[in-house]
Protein backbone atom coordinates (compact mmCIF):
# COMPACT_ATOMS: atom_id res chain seq x y z
CA UNK A 1 0.00 0.00 0.00
CA UNK A 2 1.51 3.44 -1.12
CA UNK A 3 1.67 6.33 0.95
CA UNK A 4 -1.48 8.08 -1.02
CA UNK A 5 -3.28 4.77 -0.22
CA UNK A 6 -2.64 5.43 3.62
CA UNK A 7 -3.64 8.80 3.56
CA UNK A 8 -7.09 7.89 2.05
CA UNK A 9 -9.25 8.14 5.37
CA UNK A 10 -7.12 11.57 6.31
CA UNK A 11 -8.29 12.84 3.06
CA UNK A 12 -11.34 11.82 2.94
CA UNK A 13 -12.44 14.04 5.39
CA UNK A 14 -10.26 16.83 4.51
CA UNK A 15 -12.86 16.87 1.49
CA UNK A 16 -15.83 17.93 3.61
CA UNK A 17 -14.55 20.65 3.97
CA UNK A 18 -14.26 22.24 0.44
CA UNK A 19 -17.32 24.24 -0.68
CA UNK A 20 -18.29 26.36 -3.85
CA UNK A 21 -18.97 29.83 -2.90
CA UNK A 22 -20.79 32.45 -5.76
CA UNK A 23 -21.30 35.88 -5.71
CA UNK A 24 -23.92 38.05 -7.67
CA UNK A 25 -23.70 41.50 -8.28
CA UNK A 26 -26.11 44.62 -9.26
CA UNK A 27 -24.69 46.79 -12.39
CA UNK A 28 -26.62 49.18 -14.91
CA UNK A 29 -26.27 48.02 -18.55
CA UNK A 30 -24.77 51.05 -20.74
CA UNK A 31 -24.54 53.43 -17.89
CA UNK A 32 -20.84 54.49 -18.85
CA UNK A 33 -19.77 56.08 -22.12
CA UNK A 34 -18.45 54.51 -25.05
CA UNK A 35 -15.35 55.36 -26.67
CA UNK A 36 -17.18 53.97 -29.73
CA UNK A 37 -15.53 55.95 -33.25
CA UNK A 38 -18.07 59.09 -33.84
CA UNK A 39 -19.71 58.38 -37.15
CA UNK A 40 -23.26 59.68 -38.99
CA UNK A 41 -25.16 56.91 -37.18
CA UNK A 42 -23.84 57.24 -34.05
CA UNK A 43 -26.44 55.82 -31.51
CA UNK A 44 -27.35 57.79 -28.17
CA UNK A 45 -25.76 56.31 -25.03
CA UNK A 46 -27.80 52.59 -23.42
CA UNK A 47 -29.85 53.34 -21.33
CA UNK A 48 -30.33 50.99 -17.73
CA UNK A 49 -31.73 47.84 -18.06
CA UNK A 50 -35.05 47.64 -15.47
CA UNK A 51 -35.35 43.72 -15.62
CA UNK A 52 -32.48 41.63 -15.22
CA UNK A 53 -32.19 37.92 -15.17
CA UNK A 54 -31.34 36.25 -11.69
CA UNK A 55 -27.80 35.45 -11.77
CA UNK A 56 -27.71 31.45 -12.87
CA UNK A 57 -25.91 28.76 -10.66
CA UNK A 58 -24.35 27.12 -13.76
CA UNK A 59 -21.73 25.08 -11.40
CA UNK A 60 -22.52 21.37 -9.59
CA UNK A 61 -21.13 21.66 -6.17
CA UNK A 62 -18.05 19.57 -6.25
CA UNK A 63 -18.24 18.55 -2.72
CA UNK A 64 -17.63 14.71 -2.69
CA UNK A 65 -19.47 12.75 -0.48
CA UNK A 66 -18.05 11.71 2.72
CA UNK A 67 -17.67 8.18 3.50
CA UNK A 68 -20.84 7.01 5.19
CA UNK A 69 -19.06 3.70 7.13
CA UNK A 70 -18.84 3.40 10.89
CA UNK A 71 -20.51 6.26 12.94
CA UNK A 72 -17.76 8.32 14.65
CA UNK A 73 -20.48 9.41 17.70
CA UNK A 74 -23.13 7.57 19.08
CA UNK A 75 -26.22 10.12 18.95
CA UNK A 76 -28.39 7.06 18.95
CA UNK A 77 -27.86 5.49 22.69
CA UNK A 78 -30.85 3.98 23.26
CA UNK A 79 -33.39 4.90 20.63
CA UNK A 80 -34.77 2.18 18.96
CA UNK A 81 -35.24 1.71 15.23
CA UNK A 82 -38.63 3.68 15.30
CA UNK A 83 -37.22 6.02 17.72
CA UNK A 84 -34.49 6.71 15.32
CA UNK A 85 -36.43 6.93 12.33
CA UNK A 86 -39.01 9.35 13.61
CA UNK A 87 -36.17 11.77 14.85
CA UNK A 88 -34.66 11.51 11.45
CA UNK A 89 -38.14 12.14 10.11
CA UNK A 90 -38.63 15.12 12.43
CA UNK A 91 -35.27 17.04 10.75
CA UNK A 92 -36.17 16.07 7.27
CA UNK A 93 -39.37 18.42 7.91
CA UNK A 94 -36.88 21.08 9.01
CA UNK A 95 -34.62 20.74 6.30
CA UNK A 96 -34.34 23.47 4.03
CA UNK A 97 -31.90 21.53 1.33
CA UNK A 98 -31.14 18.37 0.48
CA UNK A 99 -31.73 16.32 3.60
CA UNK A 100 -28.53 14.01 3.31
CA UNK A 101 -26.37 17.16 3.42
CA UNK A 102 -28.01 18.04 6.96
CA UNK A 103 -25.65 17.39 9.61
CA UNK A 104 -28.27 16.42 12.41
CA UNK A 105 -29.58 13.41 9.48
CA UNK A 106 -26.38 12.31 9.09
CA UNK A 107 -25.33 11.75 12.12
CA UNK A 108 -28.73 9.72 12.84
CA UNK A 109 -28.27 7.83 9.87
CA UNK A 110 -24.88 6.65 10.45
CA UNK A 111 -26.50 4.70 13.06
CA UNK A 112 -28.86 2.51 11.40
CA UNK A 113 -27.24 -1.00 11.09
CA UNK A 114 -27.32 -3.40 8.20
CA UNK A 115 -29.10 -5.95 10.02
CA UNK A 116 -32.32 -3.26 10.35
CA UNK A 117 -32.88 -1.66 6.67
CA UNK A 118 -35.47 -3.92 5.99
CA UNK A 119 -37.47 -3.25 8.95
CA UNK A 120 -36.61 0.61 8.70
CA UNK A 121 -38.00 -0.05 4.75
CA UNK A 122 -40.88 -1.94 6.16
CA UNK A 123 -41.67 1.07 8.59
CA UNK A 124 -41.70 4.25 6.88
CA UNK A 125 -44.33 2.62 4.71
CA UNK A 126 -46.55 4.00 7.34
CA UNK A 127 -45.58 7.63 6.17
CA UNK A 128 -47.51 10.22 3.59
CA UNK A 129 -45.96 9.73 0.32
CA UNK A 130 -43.53 12.89 -0.02
CA UNK A 131 -42.07 12.01 3.59
CA UNK A 132 -42.09 8.38 2.73
CA UNK A 133 -39.75 9.26 -0.60
CA UNK A 134 -37.02 11.27 1.22
CA UNK A 135 -36.81 8.67 4.19
CA UNK A 136 -36.78 5.70 1.53
CA UNK A 137 -33.83 7.71 -0.65
CA UNK A 138 -32.02 7.94 2.79
CA UNK A 139 -32.65 4.52 3.84
CA UNK A 140 -31.05 3.68 0.04
CA UNK A 141 -27.72 6.43 0.38
CA UNK A 142 -27.16 4.42 3.97
CA UNK A 143 -27.74 1.00 2.79
CA UNK A 144 -25.33 1.48 -0.57
CA UNK A 145 -22.28 2.06 2.02
CA UNK A 146 -23.06 -0.87 4.64
CA UNK A 147 -24.09 -3.20 1.61
CA UNK A 148 -23.71 -1.56 -2.09
CA UNK A 149 -25.03 -4.69 -3.92
CA UNK A 150 -27.26 -5.61 -2.18
CA UNK A 151 -29.12 -2.14 -1.89
CA UNK A 152 -29.07 -1.57 -5.79
CA UNK A 153 -30.20 -5.22 -6.51
CA UNK A 154 -33.26 -3.84 -4.09
CA UNK A 155 -33.39 -0.56 -6.04
CA UNK A 156 -33.61 -2.04 -9.74
CA UNK A 157 -36.52 -4.60 -8.09
CA UNK A 158 -38.48 -2.46 -6.13
CA UNK A 159 -38.67 0.96 -7.72
CA UNK A 160 -40.98 1.95 -9.88
CA UNK A 161 -39.66 3.55 -12.89
CA UNK A 162 -40.59 6.99 -12.54
CA UNK A 163 -38.47 6.82 -9.62
CA UNK A 164 -35.63 4.81 -10.21
CA UNK A 165 -33.23 7.00 -11.36
CA UNK A 166 -32.91 8.86 -7.70
CA UNK A 167 -32.93 5.59 -6.45
CA UNK A 168 -29.91 4.30 -8.32
CA UNK A 169 -28.35 7.48 -7.39
CA UNK A 170 -28.66 7.33 -3.66
CA UNK A 171 -27.61 4.01 -3.77
CA UNK A 172 -24.43 4.97 -5.66
CA UNK A 173 -23.64 7.32 -3.73
CA UNK A 174 -23.56 5.88 -0.84
CA UNK A 175 -21.76 3.12 -2.78
CA UNK A 176 -18.87 4.86 -3.88
CA UNK A 177 -17.96 6.65 -0.54
CA UNK A 178 -17.57 3.40 1.16
CA UNK A 179 -16.29 1.70 -2.66
CA UNK A 180 -15.78 3.29 -4.84
CA UNK A 181 -13.71 0.38 -6.76
CA UNK A 182 -17.16 -2.40 -6.15
CA UNK A 183 -19.08 0.00 -7.21
CA UNK A 184 -17.07 1.08 -10.42
CA UNK A 185 -16.57 -2.99 -10.91
CA UNK A 186 -20.47 -2.97 -10.91
CA UNK A 187 -20.85 -0.06 -13.64
CA UNK A 188 -18.27 -2.09 -16.13
CA UNK A 189 -20.25 -5.23 -15.60
CA UNK A 190 -23.62 -3.59 -15.85
CA UNK A 191 -22.87 -1.07 -18.89
CA UNK A 192 -21.56 -4.12 -21.04
CA UNK A 193 -24.89 -4.29 -22.93
CA UNK A 194 -27.62 -1.96 -23.49
CA UNK A 195 -29.91 -3.86 -20.98
CA UNK A 196 -29.84 -1.75 -18.14
CA UNK A 197 -32.99 -0.32 -17.28
CA UNK A 198 -32.90 3.74 -19.26
CA UNK A 199 -29.70 3.08 -20.74
CA UNK A 200 -25.85 3.45 -19.94
CA UNK A 201 -26.87 7.53 -19.71
CA UNK A 202 -28.89 6.94 -16.61
CA UNK A 203 -25.23 5.37 -14.55
CA UNK A 204 -22.66 7.29 -16.52
CA UNK A 205 -22.51 11.05 -14.33
CA UNK A 206 -22.34 8.65 -11.60
CA UNK A 207 -18.60 8.15 -12.44
CA UNK A 208 -17.87 11.80 -11.31
CA UNK A 209 -18.94 10.51 -7.76
CA UNK A 210 -17.10 7.08 -7.99
CA UNK A 211 -13.99 8.43 -8.98
CA UNK A 212 -13.80 11.58 -6.67
CA UNK A 213 -14.05 9.62 -3.99
CA UNK A 214 -12.20 6.45 -4.85
CA UNK A 215 -9.24 9.20 -5.91
CA UNK A 216 -9.16 10.64 -2.41
CA UNK A 217 -8.53 7.24 -1.41
CA UNK A 218 -6.27 5.11 -3.85
CA UNK A 219 -5.26 7.78 -6.56
CA UNK A 220 -2.62 5.75 -8.40
CA UNK A 221 -6.08 2.70 -8.92
CA UNK A 222 -8.35 5.73 -9.62
CA UNK A 223 -5.99 7.07 -12.45
CA UNK A 224 -5.51 3.47 -13.76
CA UNK A 225 -8.48 2.51 -14.14
CA UNK A 226 -9.94 5.74 -15.55
CA UNK A 227 -6.89 5.70 -18.01
CA UNK A 228 -8.16 2.03 -19.13
CA UNK A 229 -11.12 3.20 -20.25
CA UNK A 230 -12.22 3.27 -23.62
CA UNK A 231 -15.12 5.43 -23.95
CA UNK A 232 -14.80 8.80 -24.25
CA UNK A 233 -18.13 10.07 -22.25
CA UNK A 234 -17.13 7.73 -19.38
CA UNK A 235 -13.54 9.71 -19.26
CA UNK A 236 -15.19 12.75 -19.08
CA UNK A 237 -17.51 11.69 -16.27
CA UNK A 238 -14.69 10.35 -14.72
CA UNK A 239 -12.29 12.85 -15.00
CA UNK A 240 -14.88 15.55 -13.46
CA UNK A 241 -14.86 13.40 -10.35
CA UNK A 242 -10.92 12.41 -10.21
CA UNK A 243 -9.27 16.05 -10.99
CA UNK A 244 -11.07 17.29 -7.73
CA UNK A 245 -8.22 16.08 -6.00
CA UNK A 246 -6.60 19.01 -7.17
CA UNK A 247 -8.13 20.89 -4.21
CA UNK A 248 -6.39 18.44 -2.20
CA UNK A 249 -2.53 20.25 -2.38
CA UNK A 250 -0.56 16.86 -1.51
CA UNK A 251 -2.27 15.07 -4.34
CA UNK A 252 -1.83 18.53 -6.48
CA UNK A 253 1.93 17.89 -8.08
CA UNK A 254 0.99 13.94 -8.54
CA UNK A 255 -2.18 14.75 -10.16
CA UNK A 256 -0.44 17.41 -12.99
CA UNK A 257 2.74 15.11 -13.48
CA UNK A 258 0.17 12.44 -14.84
CA UNK A 259 -2.19 14.01 -16.55
CA UNK A 260 0.82 16.14 -18.13
CA UNK A 261 2.24 12.64 -18.89
CA UNK A 262 -0.63 11.74 -20.69
CA UNK A 263 0.74 10.77 -24.40
CA UNK A 264 -2.41 10.51 -26.54
CA UNK A 265 -3.26 13.70 -27.45
CA UNK A 266 -7.18 13.48 -27.24
CA UNK A 267 -6.50 12.22 -23.57
CA UNK A 268 -4.26 14.71 -22.62
CA UNK A 269 -6.64 17.53 -23.36
CA UNK A 270 -9.62 15.76 -21.33
CA UNK A 271 -7.15 15.72 -18.60
CA UNK A 272 -6.11 18.99 -18.57
CA UNK A 273 -9.39 20.32 -19.34
CA UNK A 274 -10.55 18.64 -16.24
CA UNK A 275 -7.51 19.02 -14.06
CA UNK A 276 -7.59 23.42 -14.99
CA UNK A 277 -11.36 23.47 -15.08
CA UNK A 278 -11.64 21.61 -11.03
CA UNK A 279 -8.83 23.94 -9.95
CA UNK A 280 -10.79 27.11 -11.22
CA UNK A 281 -13.50 25.85 -8.41
CA UNK A 282 -10.90 25.47 -5.14
CA UNK A 283 -8.42 27.77 -6.20
CA UNK A 284 -8.32 29.96 -9.87
CA UNK A 285 -5.63 32.18 -8.55
CA UNK A 286 -3.02 29.40 -7.82
CA UNK A 287 -4.05 27.89 -11.32
CA UNK A 288 -3.67 30.81 -12.83
CA UNK A 289 -0.09 31.27 -11.66
CA UNK A 290 0.68 27.66 -12.80
CA UNK A 291 -0.27 27.96 -15.92
CA UNK A 292 1.75 31.15 -16.22
CA UNK A 293 5.10 29.52 -14.94
CA UNK A 294 3.91 25.91 -16.61
CA UNK A 295 5.89 25.53 -20.43
CA UNK A 296 3.60 25.30 -23.19
CA UNK A 297 3.94 26.23 -26.74
CA UNK A 298 1.44 29.47 -26.93
CA UNK A 299 -1.43 27.17 -29.42
CA UNK A 300 -1.50 25.29 -25.92
CA UNK A 301 -1.29 27.50 -23.75
CA UNK A 302 -3.99 29.59 -24.66
CA UNK A 303 -6.18 26.27 -24.76
CA UNK A 304 -5.36 26.11 -20.84
CA UNK A 305 -6.33 29.17 -20.41
CA UNK A 306 -9.97 29.09 -21.67
CA UNK A 307 -10.08 25.64 -20.07
CA UNK A 308 -9.50 27.51 -16.60
CA UNK A 309 -11.27 30.38 -17.64
CA UNK A 310 -14.13 29.08 -18.95
CA UNK A 311 -14.96 28.07 -15.55
CA UNK A 312 -13.41 30.87 -13.46
CA UNK A 313 -15.43 32.93 -15.39
CA UNK A 314 -18.63 31.43 -14.13
CA UNK A 315 -17.73 32.37 -10.33
CA UNK A 316 -15.62 35.73 -10.53
CA UNK A 317 -16.40 37.37 -14.15
CA UNK A 318 -14.64 40.08 -14.16
CA UNK A 319 -11.84 38.85 -12.37
CA UNK A 320 -11.56 35.88 -14.99
CA UNK A 321 -11.93 37.90 -18.10
CA UNK A 322 -8.95 40.30 -16.67
CA UNK A 323 -6.46 37.42 -15.98
CA UNK A 324 -7.59 36.22 -19.28
CA UNK A 325 -7.60 39.54 -21.36
CA UNK A 326 -3.86 40.32 -19.78
CA UNK A 327 -2.97 37.18 -21.19
CA UNK A 328 -3.39 37.14 -24.73
CA UNK A 329 -1.95 38.12 -27.14
CA UNK A 330 -3.37 40.65 -30.16
CA UNK A 331 -4.14 36.77 -32.09
CA UNK A 332 -6.41 35.72 -29.88
CA UNK A 333 -8.26 38.81 -28.27
CA UNK A 334 -11.08 38.65 -30.11
CA UNK A 335 -11.73 34.88 -29.80
CA UNK A 336 -11.13 35.45 -25.43
CA UNK A 337 -13.46 38.53 -25.49
CA UNK A 338 -16.08 36.32 -27.41
CA UNK A 339 -15.89 33.67 -24.87
CA UNK A 340 -16.49 35.94 -21.91
CA UNK A 341 -19.09 37.13 -23.41
CA UNK A 342 -20.55 34.36 -24.41
CA UNK A 343 -20.11 32.84 -20.78
CA UNK A 344 -21.09 36.02 -18.88
CA UNK A 345 -23.98 37.32 -21.02
CA UNK A 346 -26.64 35.41 -19.51
CA UNK A 347 -25.19 35.33 -15.75
CA UNK A 348 -24.79 39.04 -15.23
CA UNK A 349 -25.28 41.14 -18.29
CA UNK A 350 -25.15 44.47 -16.96
CA UNK A 351 -21.88 43.80 -15.59
CA UNK A 352 -20.50 42.37 -18.74
CA UNK A 353 -21.72 46.02 -20.15
CA UNK A 354 -19.60 47.63 -17.95
CA UNK A 355 -16.33 45.63 -18.93
CA UNK A 356 -17.20 45.85 -22.15
CA UNK A 357 -17.11 49.24 -22.34
CA UNK A 358 -14.01 49.48 -19.65
CA UNK A 359 -11.77 47.74 -22.29
CA UNK A 360 -13.18 50.22 -25.44
CA UNK A 361 -15.42 48.87 -27.76
CA UNK A 362 -13.80 47.90 -31.14
CA UNK A 363 -13.56 45.13 -33.73
CA UNK A 364 -12.57 42.34 -30.95
CA UNK A 365 -15.40 43.49 -28.55
CA UNK A 366 -18.62 42.79 -31.22
CA UNK A 367 -19.22 39.24 -30.99
CA UNK A 368 -19.38 39.56 -26.77
CA UNK A 369 -22.00 42.91 -28.04
CA UNK A 370 -23.85 39.96 -29.91
CA UNK A 371 -24.10 37.71 -27.07
CA UNK A 372 -25.02 40.94 -24.56
CA UNK A 373 -27.66 41.35 -27.24
CA UNK A 374 -29.36 38.30 -27.59
CA UNK A 375 -29.03 37.97 -23.73
CA UNK A 376 -31.06 41.46 -23.36
CA UNK A 377 -33.38 41.50 -26.30
CA UNK A 378 -36.52 40.08 -24.56
CA UNK A 379 -35.72 41.73 -21.24
CA UNK A 380 -35.35 45.64 -22.76
CA UNK A 381 -35.21 45.38 -26.52
CA UNK A 382 -34.81 49.63 -27.01
CA UNK A 383 -31.71 48.98 -24.98
CA UNK A 384 -30.43 46.08 -26.21
CA UNK A 385 -30.93 48.17 -29.97
CA UNK A 386 -28.88 50.96 -28.74
CA UNK A 387 -25.95 48.38 -27.81
CA UNK A 388 -26.39 46.41 -31.26
CA UNK A 389 -26.17 49.75 -33.33
CA UNK A 390 -22.63 49.58 -31.06
CA UNK A 391 -21.54 46.73 -33.13
CA UNK A 392 -18.50 47.80 -35.53
CA UNK A 393 -19.07 45.49 -38.17
CA UNK A 394 -22.02 46.51 -40.66
CA UNK A 395 -23.47 43.20 -41.52
CA UNK A 396 -23.24 41.83 -37.75
CA UNK A 397 -24.57 44.59 -36.62
CA UNK A 398 -27.57 44.64 -39.27
CA UNK A 399 -27.83 41.27 -38.19
CA UNK A 400 -27.96 41.96 -34.28
CA UNK A 401 -30.79 45.02 -34.87
CA UNK A 402 -32.88 42.19 -37.07
CA UNK A 403 -32.54 40.07 -33.85
CA UNK A 404 -33.84 43.08 -31.24
CA UNK A 405 -36.47 43.88 -34.03
CA UNK A 406 -38.04 40.75 -34.14
CA UNK A 407 -37.93 40.07 -30.86
CA UNK A 408 -39.41 43.64 -29.64
CA UNK A 409 -42.37 43.04 -32.70
CA UNK A 410 -43.52 40.07 -31.18
CA UNK A 411 -44.03 41.81 -28.08
CA UNK A 412 -45.68 44.54 -28.87
CA UNK A 413 -46.44 44.99 -32.69
CA UNK A 414 -45.13 48.32 -33.98
CA UNK A 415 -43.08 49.36 -31.38
CA UNK A 416 -39.90 48.66 -32.64
CA UNK A 417 -41.14 50.30 -36.27
CA UNK A 418 -42.14 53.62 -34.21
CA UNK A 419 -38.87 53.66 -32.47
CA UNK A 420 -36.71 53.33 -35.86
CA UNK A 421 -38.40 55.95 -37.29
CA UNK A 422 -37.41 58.16 -34.48
CA UNK A 423 -34.36 57.82 -34.54
CA UNK A 424 -31.10 58.14 -37.13
CA UNK A 425 -29.87 55.38 -39.07
CA UNK A 426 -27.12 54.78 -41.42
CA UNK A 427 -28.16 54.27 -45.61
CA UNK A 428 -27.35 50.02 -44.95
CA UNK A 429 -29.71 50.47 -41.81
CA UNK A 430 -32.61 51.94 -43.13
CA UNK A 431 -32.50 49.58 -46.18
CA UNK A 432 -32.30 46.60 -43.78
CA UNK A 433 -35.35 48.00 -41.64
CA UNK A 434 -37.00 48.59 -45.22
CA UNK A 435 -36.84 45.27 -45.94
CA UNK A 436 -38.36 44.10 -43.10
CA UNK A 437 -41.47 46.43 -42.72
CA UNK A 438 -41.77 45.32 -46.24
CA UNK A 439 -42.59 41.41 -45.73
Amino acid sequence: MNKRTKQGSLIAAAWIAVCLASGTGAYWLGNARSNAKNDDHEPSSPQPVTILPEPRQRMRDLRPIAPMLEPAIDVRKNLTLIELLDRIHQHIDEATADPSTNPEIKALLLQLRLTEIDDALAHIEAYPEHERKKLRHLILLRWGALDGMAAMEHALAHTPNARLRQAIDNVLTGWAGSDPEGAFAWYREVTKSDTFPGGKGRLQSQLWSIFSNWASQDFDAAFEALTAMESKDDRRSAWFGLAKVVGIESYRDDLLENARGIEDRERYDEAMSAVLSAWAFYSPVEAASWIEKAEFEPRERQRRQFDLGTTWVQSDPATAANWLLSQTDDRWRGTTISMVGQMWAHRDPNALAAWIIEIGLSEDTDMAVRHLVSSTASLNPKNALEWARRITDERSRIRAMKEVVTTWERQAPGAATAHLQSIELSEAERQAVGEMNSR
